[in-house]
């Protein structure tokens, strides 16, 4: 057996002129997994190049695989993926993880942007202040959830109440709305910078897909990622994948509901 033409044509894609150290210390082991990660998988991937690597950054946080991430980052920003990109999946990934989580991998993300000339910091990319985020976040949330989300900051017991209001401010208005550089609604690479993070993380629940928006929905999107999860966590670990018509299903489910998980 011998690494197949597909795998190294997408190696020399990812990492132009790169011969990996494997070859000569482990190549029984990278023979079997170019094949597997570069053909067989990204073959049955219909995402997009730029998008799959997106996607896969946020399932390496989720999985806080730092030295794997180190290594493709500079794969991702070869296939399009953006620094300001970069860093907005970084930062929406504390919301989820903590910052104990990612303090490690915003480290990554510098130093492997300053390597390659990138001027830091970035230009700002925020659209909310500290005073408005919370009726910016309100409207983002019905924007992809429903009116059903109308008031969720101030509802609740009063002794929890603070926690649908830490998970509107800061979760949508400071990372959602604040760090979200394209329009204000959620885009499938806004989804791709949360699903993969949460699927990613061992201790996180299986999410649902996210609303529609214009009529689109991303329930394919759902399946193909967790097919590319496979790459970042293995196999076992992302055993029972949604299918397309249960991600569709739960689609319509979560629609129905108006509030994610049935609220908190």
């Amino acid at each position: 057996m011998a690494i197949s033409n597909v795998a190294l044509d997408y190696h020399e894609k990812m990492f132009p002129g790169y011969q990996s150290k494997f070859l000569e210390t482990d190549p029984e082991f990278i023979e079997r997994f170019d094949n597997f990660a570069f053909d067989e998988v990204v073959s049955q991937v219909r995402l997009d190049d730029r998008t799959t690597m997106m996607s896969h950054l946020a399932y390496l946080l989720g999985c806080q695989g730092v030295d794997e991430f180190r290594a493709m980052l500079p794969a991702a920003l070869n296939f399009g993926v953006t620094p300001v990109e970069v860093k907005e999946i970084v930062y929406q990934a504390v919301a989820y993880l903590g910052i104990g989580r990612v303090f490690p991998f915003l480290h990554v993300v510098n130093d492997v942007l300053t390597q390659r000339g990138v001027a830091l910091p970035l230009e700002p990319q925020g659209t909310t202040i500290t005073g408005n985020r919370l009726v910016a976040e309100e409207q983002t949330q019905i924007d992809i959830f429903g009116e059903g989300m109308r008031g969720f900051a101030q509802s609740g017991p009063e002794e929890n109440r603070h926690i649908n209001r830490w998970l509107s401010d800061n979760c949508f208005g400071d990372y959602y709305d604040e760090f979200t550089s394209r329009d204000r609604f959620l885009t499938r690479q806004d989804w791709e910078g949360t699903f993969p993070v949460t699927h990613g993380s061992q201790d996180g629940r299986r999410e649902r897909p996210f609303s529609e928006k214009n009529g689109y929905t991303w329930e394919i999107e759902v399946s193909d990622a967790i097919r590319d999860a496979i790459r970042a966590k293995g196999v076992g670990a992302s055993m029972n994948p949604m299918t397309e018509e249960e991600a569709a299903s739960k689609a319509g489910v979560l629609r129905g509901r108006g509030r994610p998980g049935g609220g908190r």
